[in-house]
Parts: C-alpha cells; structure tokens; sequence
C-alpha cells in the first residue's frame, strides 16, 4: 500500500496594521481602553506569501499582494489564502497560531468564506517559547542565533497605505524572505 505525501505549506502574512485603523494617532485598543468606534478601517492582508516543502507542485516561494491602487482591497488575497489553507494539511509559520490563522480567519469570515478544511499547524514561535529561552524568540533573531539567513528590513507600512509601488514591491520581497528564513528555521 503506497502511502501518500502529506501537503506541508509554509505560510506568512502581511497586514496592515493598528496604527493605520483606529484614530487618536494610533494608540491600540487594549492599551487605551479606546472606544470601539474609534476604529477607522479594519486591518487587511497586503500580502501573502507562501511555499510548498512537500506535496505541492513545486518548492518555489510564491506570493500575492494587493493592488497598489486600493491596498485595502484585500479579497484576491484572502481567497488565495483560502484555497491554499484548504489543500494544505499542515501548515507552518512564525506566530501562525495566534497571529497569521486568526487574522486569516477574521478576514475571511469578513468576505462571507467558509472556514477552509481542517489542517494543523506547526507554530515555530510556539516550539520556540515552549521548548528554548532564547534572549528573543523573533524569526530575525532565531535566524541569526542559528547562523541561518536573516530578514531584511522592514518596508515603511505607512507608504504601503499610500500605494507606493516601491515600497510594496519592498514589502513583497520582505514577505518572501519570511518564507525563506522560516522554513530554514523550521528544518
């Protein structure tokens, strides 16, 4: 009896972020004990980013991004997500537990989806928490304590709300390298 490779996905998102959405020069919300209507816009994936390490057509790392004309627009996205999410029957990530999943979930639920098939997750944040006491448990830092390729800096998210091309290629690019550094964090 042959057994069947499972389709293992390593995931990243990108988001906008809270200080893009709520007034009062972007204090959050649990921070502040801000009122609820103080939120302007709800947060959106920019970007998403992701590569088969088996069970996929191929070991590329791929992506979609939104339209630099209205950023906020995040439905091709999500949908790519969710179609990824729905073959997948692991998926791995940094912070994919509390972060990446939750923000999927949010947003698809938004757009009236279905939740994907079930799949598990395997949390490098969580295994890095639970089992180490590294001086930080960020992917850069994990990277580099292990002598593995480090991310590049940060794109300037507030030029991404604007629509700057460059800086949303920029921002593509840094998703990419998530990728390529997690899964080398990963194995």
């Amino acid at each position: 009896m042959d057994s069947v490779e499972p389709k293992i996905l390593y995931l990243d998102l990108e988001l906008s972020t809270n200080q893009n959405i709520i007034e009062n020069y972007g204090l959050k919300l649990w921070y502040t004990r801000m009122a609820a209507t103080s939120i302007t816009r709800d947060f959106s994936l920019f970007c998403a980013s992701w590569q088969w390490i088996s069970g996929g057509p191929d070991n590329k790392v791929h992506n979609v991004c939104v339209d630099p004309k209205n950023v906020f627009y995040d439905h091709d996205v999500v949908a790519t997500v969710w179609k990824l999410l729905n073959e997948a029957d692991i998926v791995i990530g940094h912070n994919m537990n509390n972060f990446d999943v939750k923000k999927f979930n949010t947003r698809a639920i938004f757009y009236g989806m279905l939740p994907p098939r079930p799949f598990s997750v395997i949390d490098t944040l969580a295994i890095a928490r639970r089992n180490f006491g590294f001086t930080s448990n960020k992917l850069a830092y994990l990277a580099r304590f292990l002598g593995l390729d480090a991310k590049d800096q940060a794109p300037d998210w507030k030029k991404i709300i604007e629509g700057d091309v460059k800086e949303i290629k920029h921002m593509v690019k840094y998703c990419n390298q998530d990728i390529k550094t997690g899964v080398q964090v990963y194995e």
